[in-house]
Protein backbone atom coordinates (compact mmCIF):
# COMPACT_ATOMS: atom_id res chain seq x y z
CA UNK A 1 0.00 0.00 0.00
CA UNK A 2 2.59 2.33 0.53
CA UNK A 3 3.60 1.90 -2.95
CA UNK A 4 -0.16 2.90 -4.07
CA UNK A 5 -0.53 6.00 -1.84
CA UNK A 6 3.49 7.45 -3.44
CA UNK A 7 2.06 7.11 -6.97
CA UNK A 8 -1.34 9.18 -5.78
CA UNK A 9 1.10 11.80 -4.14
CA UNK A 10 3.36 11.81 -7.51
CA UNK A 11 -0.23 12.25 -9.55
CA UNK A 12 -1.20 15.29 -7.44
CA UNK A 13 2.13 16.68 -7.75
CA UNK A 14 2.21 16.22 -11.44
CA UNK A 15 -0.99 17.31 -11.94
CA UNK A 16 -0.33 20.38 -9.54
CA UNK A 17 2.49 21.01 -11.96
CA UNK A 18 0.68 20.71 -15.17
CA UNK A 19 -2.05 23.61 -13.72
CA UNK A 20 0.57 25.61 -13.03
CA UNK A 21 1.90 25.58 -15.97
CA UNK A 22 -1.42 26.03 -17.48
CA UNK A 23 -2.19 29.15 -15.62
CA UNK A 24 1.55 30.28 -16.87
CA UNK A 25 0.69 29.98 -19.94
CA UNK A 26 -2.24 31.73 -19.80
CA UNK A 27 -1.26 34.70 -18.09
CA UNK A 28 1.99 35.04 -20.73
CA UNK A 29 -0.76 34.96 -23.17
CA UNK A 30 -2.87 38.03 -21.65
CA UNK A 31 0.12 40.13 -21.08
CA UNK A 32 1.06 39.66 -24.94
CA UNK A 33 -2.16 39.83 -26.16
CA UNK A 34 -3.11 43.18 -23.84
CA UNK A 35 0.49 44.89 -25.16
CA UNK A 36 -0.16 44.25 -28.50
CA UNK A 37 -3.46 46.83 -28.73
CA UNK A 38 -1.35 49.42 -28.29
CA UNK A 39 0.43 48.58 -31.80
CA UNK A 40 -3.06 48.36 -33.99
CA UNK A 41 -4.55 51.14 -31.38
CA UNK A 42 -2.02 53.81 -31.37
CA UNK A 43 -2.55 56.86 -29.35
CA UNK A 44 -1.65 60.20 -30.01
CA UNK A 45 -3.17 63.69 -30.75
CA UNK A 46 -5.43 64.00 -34.05
CA UNK A 47 -6.04 67.64 -35.70
CA UNK A 48 -9.51 67.52 -33.80
CA UNK A 49 -8.15 68.27 -30.78
CA UNK A 50 -6.47 71.38 -31.25
CA UNK A 51 -7.90 74.57 -30.41
CA UNK A 52 -7.22 77.70 -32.53
CA UNK A 53 -9.07 81.27 -30.95
CA UNK A 54 -8.68 84.06 -33.45
CA UNK A 55 -8.24 87.46 -31.11
CA UNK A 56 -7.24 89.88 -33.40
CA UNK A 57 -7.52 90.76 -37.06
CA UNK A 58 -5.99 93.42 -38.87
CA UNK A 59 -4.80 95.41 -41.87
CA UNK A 60 -1.02 96.04 -40.77
CA UNK A 61 -0.07 97.31 -44.79
CA UNK A 62 -2.50 97.88 -48.23
CA UNK A 63 -0.77 93.96 -48.75
CA UNK A 64 -0.94 92.62 -45.39
CA UNK A 65 -3.29 91.37 -43.38
CA UNK A 66 -2.29 90.50 -39.64
CA UNK A 67 -3.71 87.46 -37.71
CA UNK A 68 -3.30 87.20 -33.95
CA UNK A 69 -4.47 83.55 -32.73
CA UNK A 70 -3.89 81.22 -29.94
CA UNK A 71 -3.36 77.65 -30.29
CA UNK A 72 -4.64 74.90 -27.43
CA UNK A 73 -4.01 71.23 -27.00
CA UNK A 74 -7.61 69.82 -25.91
CA UNK A 75 -6.00 66.61 -25.87
CA UNK A 76 -4.65 64.27 -22.57
CA UNK A 77 -1.48 63.41 -24.33
CA UNK A 78 1.30 65.47 -25.23
CA UNK A 79 1.30 66.61 -29.25
CA UNK A 80 4.73 66.02 -31.00
CA UNK A 81 5.38 66.97 -34.42
CA UNK A 82 8.03 63.77 -34.53
CA UNK A 83 5.85 61.44 -33.55
CA UNK A 84 2.31 62.88 -34.32
CA UNK A 85 2.86 64.17 -37.92
CA UNK A 86 3.20 68.10 -38.63
CA UNK A 87 0.21 70.22 -38.05
CA UNK A 88 -0.75 73.66 -39.75
CA UNK A 89 -3.18 75.76 -39.24
CA UNK A 90 -3.82 77.93 -42.92
CA UNK A 91 -5.93 80.93 -42.55
CA UNK A 92 -7.60 81.73 -45.81
CA UNK A 93 -9.63 85.59 -46.18
CA UNK A 94 -11.21 86.26 -49.56
CA UNK A 95 -12.38 89.32 -50.90
CA UNK A 96 -15.43 91.24 -51.71
CA UNK A 97 -15.47 89.60 -55.67
CA UNK A 98 -14.57 86.10 -54.07
CA UNK A 99 -10.70 85.82 -54.49
CA UNK A 100 -8.96 83.61 -51.69
CA UNK A 101 -5.76 84.42 -50.15
CA UNK A 102 -4.30 82.45 -48.02
CA UNK A 103 -0.75 81.07 -45.84
CA UNK A 104 -0.48 78.73 -43.41
CA UNK A 105 1.88 78.26 -39.93
CA UNK A 106 2.99 74.65 -38.42
CA UNK A 107 2.21 74.17 -34.87
CA UNK A 108 4.84 73.96 -32.19
CA UNK A 109 5.18 70.98 -30.04
CA UNK A 110 2.37 71.23 -26.84
CA UNK A 111 1.96 69.25 -23.69
CA UNK A 112 -1.77 68.45 -22.69
CA UNK A 113 -3.69 71.14 -21.80
CA UNK A 114 -1.19 73.64 -22.75
CA UNK A 115 -1.72 76.67 -25.03
CA UNK A 116 0.68 79.29 -26.94
CA UNK A 117 0.08 82.80 -29.02
CA UNK A 118 1.09 83.16 -32.26
CA UNK A 119 0.42 85.98 -35.21
CA UNK A 120 0.68 85.13 -38.96
CA UNK A 121 0.58 87.52 -41.99
CA UNK A 122 -1.68 86.94 -44.60
CA UNK A 123 -0.78 88.68 -48.17
CA UNK A 124 -3.55 90.15 -49.28
CA UNK A 125 -4.24 91.98 -52.86
CA UNK A 126 -4.39 95.77 -52.32
CA UNK A 127 -7.05 96.33 -55.06
CA UNK A 128 -9.42 94.32 -53.43
CA UNK A 129 -11.62 94.70 -51.00
CA UNK A 130 -11.68 92.54 -47.74
CA UNK A 131 -14.05 91.54 -44.61
CA UNK A 132 -12.20 90.34 -41.71
CA UNK A 133 -15.12 88.52 -40.75
CA UNK A 134 -14.52 86.47 -43.55
CA UNK A 135 -11.37 85.26 -42.21
CA UNK A 136 -11.56 80.86 -42.37
CA UNK A 137 -8.88 78.52 -40.61
CA UNK A 138 -8.28 74.97 -40.50
CA UNK A 139 -5.86 72.50 -38.46
CA UNK A 140 -4.45 69.66 -41.21
CA UNK A 141 -1.95 66.81 -40.59
CA UNK A 142 0.96 67.49 -43.37
CA UNK A 143 2.49 64.19 -42.15
CA UNK A 144 -0.74 61.53 -41.90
Amino acid sequence: MKKAKSISINKQEDMKKIALRILAVAMVFLVFTSCSKEFFEPIGVYEEEININVTKVYQISPAEMRVDFMVQNLSDYDYSPSVDGQFFVEFSIFSTSGYETYNEVPIDRLYSGEGYRDYIIVPIDPRMNYNINDLQYTVYNAGR
